[in-house]
């Protein structure tokens, strides 16, 4: 007797779609290492595209050190704070820190990254790095080395801070929204791919932070699903030094720091303890 159809073939279409599973695995894979640095860097989001054209700073206190651009106000006291910013915006867009920086008296650096407002160079954790080296210098031939220097993070900026930590003199850091490693914030999202060998860019704070002495805060918002909590934390258990502390920000993520009082208090609370120890 005929039949209308074929005898369906289960073994064909199985590695059809077993097929079509690798097919998408890799070629998602390849998109997301192409293009990784578009999900890492976001100088477009900002309202102050231009670095010359930031409203909240004077021409001569824009700074050019070596291709290294920054914002820098002077003080009343003998201290220093390097502020490195976000993934998105430019340092222009950090007013409200600026504001509560301000508070303190300090002399406050506010660094730009390569790539961003209206900068042609292309971001990377290396073009980054050279931006910290050049601070570090800068502060080196323009300060005394009494001066008591803190330097600041968020997010992708606690790379910098970290290494600026490795790297240069200072007394204090504070990190906010930090992680052990770019990798390993990468791995939480994308769980089916090794981020460790496709990851160009690795921003590895555990092993800059290694050897660091000196005062250590992290503050981290516990509803951060960005840069989970369990990752800056990860972090502080990490450290070596035995002045750390670590402050979790009960109604925090990681975008809406700025909004919460409490927030705000720790931060200035903190930048002051700092300034006195």
């Amino acid at each position: 007797m005929l039949t209308l159809f074929p005898k369906i073939q289960w073994k064909n279409i199985l590695w059809m779609i077993v097929r079509i599973i690798i097919l998408v695995y890799f070629g998602l894979g390849l998109f997301l290492f192409l293009f990784q640095r578009s999900y890492i860097y976001f100088p477009q989001y900002t309202n102050f595209p231009v670095f010359n054209d930031c409203p909240f700073y004077m021409s001569e206190e824009q700074f050019d050190h070596r291709g290294t651009k920054f914002y820098k106000t002077e003080g009343l006291n003998d201290t220093v704070i390097v502020y490195y910013h976000g993934n998105a915006g430019t340092a222009c867009d950090r007013y409200e820190v600026r504001e509560l920086l301000t508070q303190t008296g300090a002399s406050l650096l506010f660094v730009e990254y390569p790539g961003y407002a209206g900068d042609t160079e292309k971001t990377t954790e290396k073009s980054i790095i050279n931006t910290v080296d050049h601070v570090i210098e800068y502060l080196s031939e323009n300060y005394e080395e009494k001066t008591n220097v803190i330097v600041i993070g968020r997010s992708i900026g606690t790379g910098a801070a970290a290494h600026h930590a490795a790297r240069g003199t200072l007394d204090a850091t504070i990190l906010i929204s930090p992680f052990t490693s770019l990798p390993a914030v990468a791995q939480l999202h994308y769980r089916v791919y090794p981020a460790d060998l496709l990851m160009k860019d690795h921003f590895d704070n555990e092993q800059s932070l290694r050897d660091f002495t000196e005062n250590v805060t992290i503050i981290h918002g516990k509803n951060d699903t960005i840069i989970p909590q369990e990752i800056g934390y990860a972090l502080y258990e990490e450290l070596q030094t035995q002045k750390k502390h670590f402050v979790s920000i009960e109604s925090g993520d990681h975008n809406n720091l700025m909004e919460i009082e409490e927030f705000r208090t720790v931060f200035r609370d903190t930048v002051n303890t700092m300034m006195i120890d």
